[in-house]
């Protein structure tokens, strides 16, 4: 039997190399570990000591280290404080959620600085700050509530006064968190940065070149590194930044020529879904898009667009209202509204250009910035504003503007009683209808406000006829779009104005209430009218407090808008309850804002009413009241 003999395998110099520089790191690592129990331990009993460790990036053997100290020391008294943030190496959320199951480490969520919170800390730091709300806030917006950006924001104001340039600090913690994002992530990352809140899904996927399933993989991964976060309106999911400075970092990063034509690319698709639904809440989409490209008249033209949806609910006595989504989410205070009309008149009036590109802007412009005139007292202007957009329209031939200008027109008439102006204008109406293609909505409106002139002009039967009509062809109207049912309310009102004239006040009520039901929750001007006139026909039946429930709905629904119309006559009417109620200190103080608004108004049946509502005060006064009507 043969026996064989195998020769023992020699390492590589390189092999055994490797092996000595492993043994020496082994015996480094141990004489490293015993060091820090031997001086931990060496500390008296009533000793206590902090250990603090600020780094999330520690290595395996760092790590293995730290968690040997923490078994030593589970019953010392070694406290041990390691910070860290949520989108932490994968090797420490391992280390991490192994030591939480033994019981050696307690996980302890920090949250963001709120606003009041930040707000205190701007405070203590640079309470100058303070004395400028706008920079104040963009502290908050910028930093969001992080420790480490709001600290390096005010060193900065500390060191310079300004917020322009980021600190190199800042700048170079963002570009470590995205220094490790693949090509698909930083791209999804830029088509991000391009919306200014939030992006879906469904927005997001006219920019990117993969399926949604790619999509979603890449957003789970920029959402497992804290980059964006997930926001849910409205039944849409939205993913945005977690921070606004990365965002501008992301966004500015990018070529100026590539960021606009992704702006471009965006707003088109918008466009072609405003061009199919009409839907409003599109527009500040279209305007923020367009301007980042600098498509100075698509931004304008969708501006206008949308200011006109804001000012017809604000404005009109009884609008096409809005859809709840579009007045929740992009809602426009008064103020806000008025300046951004009268800033963007300014800047159409100056554009230069062709005919072709400059007259729809400036008859959109001259037509809204008239209408605001109109209701805000300043008739002259108003009016002047009115016939420079029908002459523009007239040169058009945009049927849209033409019925909306004269339609103005009639309002004005009616707020003024110039009953030719009212009849010149409701035929203007009428011309148009025979004359162009109009949806049934515009048709009804002109119906319903022919039925008004025969009204005022005690033609009872012929104007209960119309809105009869009207009412029949509104209500399958109304059951397919909702946000024509102030129209439809407008004419149970009429019908209740017509029965209040004839002192049936039992009927007449019931068409207010009728009116005040088709509007739900809304708050416009109409339902102001509504609930004023339902207060005045319980006020003659002598139901305060039911009257004073309406007239004070109605009051703050007239605080809610613009609107002049209306306004005067609630507030007479909630004198006159008052007086009956015996407050005749509440009495007064109605008064004297019904006669200023009927004074501002120029209505010539306000006005009636306020004198009436003076004599009686004036006939209290007498009687030693000491409340002075002025």
């Amino acid at each position: 039997m043969c026996h064989t003999s195998t020769m023992p395998q020699v390492p590589s110099p390189a092999l055994f190399s490797e092996q000595m520089d492993a043994a020496l790191f082994a015996t480094q690592y141990e004489l490293c570990a015993q060091h820090i129990v031997r001086t931990l331990s060496g500390n008296s009993p009533t000793e206590k000591v902090l250990l603090f460790i600020d780094d999330q990036w520690m290595d395996s053997a760092s790590l293995r280290l730290l968690a040997n100290l923490l078994h030593w020391s589970k019953n010392q008294t070694l406290l041990t404080v390691l910070t860290a943030r949520d989108d932490c190496a994968q090797n420490l959320l391992s280390w991490k959620s192994a030591l939480e199951s033994k019981g050696l480490l307690t996980e302890l969520n920090v949250p963001r600085f709120t606003k009041d919170e930040t707000m205190e800390i701007i405070r203590q730091c640079q309470p100058a700050v303070l004395e400028h709300p706008k920079q104040a806030e963009k502290i908050y917006y910028d930093t969001d509530g992080n420790a480490l950006f709001l600290s390096e924001y005010l060193k900065q104001l500390a060191h310079n006064g300004s917020l322009e340039q980021r600190s190199i600090k800042t700048t170079g913690i963002i570009e470590s968190r995205l220094s490790n994002l693949s090509l698909s992530e930083r791209s999804l990352l830029e088509q991000i940065s391009l919306y200014p809140r939030f992006a879906t899904l469904q927005e997001l996927l006219v920019l990117s070149r993969q399926t949604p399933v790619e999509l979603l993989e890449v957003l789970d991964a920029l959402l497992s590194r804290q980059l964006i976060f997930v926001n849910s309106t409205y039944n849409k999911t939205g993913y945005g930044f977690s921070h606004q400075l990365i965002r501008d970092y992301v966004y500015n990063s990018m070529l100026e020529d590539k960021r606009l034509l992704l702006h471009q690319t965006i707003a088109q698709e918008y466009e072609n879904q405003y061009k199919q639904t009409e839907d409003i809440t599109l527009c500040p989409m279209l305007i923020y898009h367009f301007s980042r490209c600098k498509d100075t008249c698509k931004e304008y033209t969708y501006r206008l667009e949308y200011l006109r949806a804001f000012y017809a609910v604000k404005h009109e006595i009884y609008p096409t209202l809005l859809t709840s989504q579009s007045t929740a989410d992009y809602h426009l205070p008064r103020s806000s509204g008025a300046e951004q009309l009268i800033s963007l008149a300014e800047k159409i009036r100056s554009l230069t250009g062709t005919p072709d590109q400059v007259d729809p802007l400036r008859m959109k412009m001259e037509f809204l910035i008239g209408r605001y005139d109109l209701y805000s007292g300043t008739y002259d202007k108003g009016l002047k504003n009115i016939y420079t957009s029908i002459a523009l329209a007239e040169k058009l031939h945009d049927s849209t503007y033409l019925l909306e200008n004269h339609l103005q027109l009639v309002f004005h008439s009616i707020q003024i009683h110039d009953m030719k102006l009212y009849y010149d204008n409701i035929t203007a109406c009428r011309e148009l209808l025979d004359k162009y293609n109009y949806s049934q909505a515009e048709i009804c409106t002109v119906s319903r406000l022919e039925g008004l002139y025969h009204m005022k002009n005690y033609q009872y039967d012929r104007a209960e006829e119309l809105f009869s009509s009207v009412i029949d062809n509104m209500l399958p109207l109304c059951k397919l779009d909702t946000t024509y049912r102030i129209g439809l309310a407008a004419c149970y009102n009429y019908l209740g104005e017509i029965r209040q004239s004839q002192s049936l006040w039992d009927e007449a009520l019931r068409y207010y209430l009728q009116a005040i039901d088709c509007c739900g929750d809304e708050m416009v001007s109409g339902v102001g009218v509504f609930c004023s006139n339902a207060g005045y026909a319980l006020l003659q039946q002598g139901k305060l407090d039911e009257a004073e429930y309406y007239i004070n709905r109605a009051n703050q629904c007239f605080e809610q808008t613009d609107a002049m119309w209306g306004r005067s006559k609630a507030r007479s009417y909630a004198a006159l309850v008052a007086v009956q109620k015996g407050d005749f200190k509440k009495a007064f103080e109605h008064f004297e804002v019904a006669k200023l608004t009927a004074q501002q108004g120029g209505n010539p049946s306000a006005l009636l009413l306020v004198q009436e509502v003076e004599e009686i005060l004036r006939k209290h006064q007498q009687g030693g009241h000491q409340n002075e009507i002025k």
